[in-house]
């Protein structure tokens, strides 16, 4: 075979692998985009009122029928009923998810190298690598999950006990 028809050959399995996964991003992407929007209801549907930003400093007023005294109340940034845990937990949800998808990928581009190996003895070696270095990822993906589940349940232990930690699965 001609090293220049090979050389084809592995440019277009490449870009094959990019576009599949650029498309598989996207799939796991545009939900997380699409499901994004601010609602203006509470989790039982009745419509929250907002603020009212009328107070010293553009300051949202407890009290708007009242002049510039009164109490501020600063609504959560993270929305109404989420903390900091779950908010942190979810984020770790969709660094699993997103790992998750990367370590699929490069099991499929490990088993490429394989293919194309065709017994070279350096290009086995670099496909073992890149194996071993997709365990070694996939692995510490695990890790970090159970060690923020760890965690969690430590600091709800540590504390009053009531609650608990919410679930990285969907």
């Amino acid at each position: 075979m001609n090293p220049l028809n090979f050389q084809l050959q592995c440019y277009r399995a490449r870009a094959l692998v990019s576009l599949l996964a650029g498309l598989l991003f996207l799939v796991i992407l545009i939900p997380h985009l699409a499901f994004a929007a601010v609602s203006n209801t509470n989790t039982n549907g009745t419509p929250v009122n907002s603020p009212t930003y009328g107070g010293t400093n553009g300051m949202p007023m407890s009290n708007p029928g009242q002049g510039g005294g009164g109490s501020y109340s600063f609504p959560n940034p993270l929305g109404q009923g989420t903390t900091l845990t779950t908010l942190l937990m979810d984020i770790l949800n969709l660094v699993m998810q997103l790992g998750t998808v990367a370590v699929i990928l490069m099991l499929v581009y490990t088993g490429f190298k394989y293919v194309a190996a065709r017994g070279n003895p350096g290009a086995i070696t670099s496909a073992h690598q890149a194996l071993a270095w997709t365990v070694v990822g996939a692995l510490i993906l695990l890790g970090s999950a159970a060690i923020a589940q760890g965690i969690c349940a430590t600091v709800v232990a540590l504390g009053n006990g009531s609650g608990s930690c919410p679930s990285l699965l969907p």
